[in-house]
C-alpha cells in the first residue's frame, strides 16, 4: 500500500511541477535585471592622449559623463579617473612610484591614488595622489567598473594605443574638468 501511494503522490509532484514549467515557457519569460556595471557603463567615456614624455607612451582618463547627487553635501559631481600609460618594462619604477604615492598621500580611502593595473604589455598608472572617485567611504565609482572596463580588452600586443584601447566598450571623449555644482537650500 505504501508503495502504491508514494506513487500516486510523486506522479502528482511530477504533474504540478510539469505544468509549470509548461505555463512558464508560454511567454512568462525572466527578464535579467541589468547589473550594476551594464547599468553604469552607459554614463562612463574614456579620452586617450597618445603623448612619449621620458618613458611614458600617454595618457587615459576614464570618467563619468553623468553627475551623481550627493544629498549630504547637497553637491553634484563627476568620479574621473587619469593614468599615465608605460610599457611593462617600466613596472618596477611604477611600482616604486605607485608605493610612494600611497605613503604620502593626504586622501582619505577610497580617494588616494596610485593605482596601477596591468594590462599585457603595458601599465596603467595613476600618478595622482588623489583621484575623484567617491564622495562616499562606502561607495566607489572608478575602480571597480575599471577592472569590468579592462576586462573587454582581449588583444592587449599591439603597440597603436587607439587599436588596443578602441576594444573598450564606452565611447572615446573629450574630457573637461567640471566644478561641482553646488544646490542651495
Amino acid at each position: 500500500m505504501k508503495p502504491l501511494l508514494i506513487g500516486i503522490i510523486s506522479f502528482c509532484f511530477l504533474q504540478v511541477i510539469c505544468g509549470q514549467q509548461q505555463q512558464a515557457n508560454k511567454g512568462n519569460y525572466f527578464i535579467p535585471k541589468e547589473s550594476f556595471f551594464e547599468r553604469n557603463l552607459k554614463h562612463y567615456n574614456y579620452q586617450l592622449t597618445i603623448d612619449t614624455v621620458d618613458q611614458m607612451m600617454g595618457i587615459i582618463t576614464f570618467w563619468r559623463t553623468e553627475p551623481i547627487f550627493d544629498p549630504k553635501q547637497r553637491v553634484s559631481w563627476t568620479p574621473n579617473i587619469s593614468f599615465s600609460i608605460y610599457s611593462s618594462k617600466d613596472k618596477a619604477k611604477c611600482i616604486d612610484s605607485s608605493l610612494q604615492i600611497r605613503a604620502n598621500s593626504t586622501c582619505e580611502a577610497p580617494n588616494i591614488g596610485g593605482d596601477m593595473f596591468i594590462l599585457g604589455n603595458l601599465i596603467l598608472f595613476n600618478t595622482s595622489p588623489c583621484v575623484e572617485c567617491s564622495k562616499n567611504p562606502k561607495v566607489e565609482y572608478c575602480r571597480n567598473i575599471l577592472k569590468h572596463l579592462l576586462e573587454y580588452i582581449t588583444d592587449t600586443n599591439s603597440s597603436d594605443l587607439n587599436y588596443v584601447f578602441g576594444q573598450l566598450p564606452i565611447e572615446k571623449g573629450i574630457f573637461f574638468r567640471k566644478k561641482l555644482s553646488v544646490i542651495s537650500p
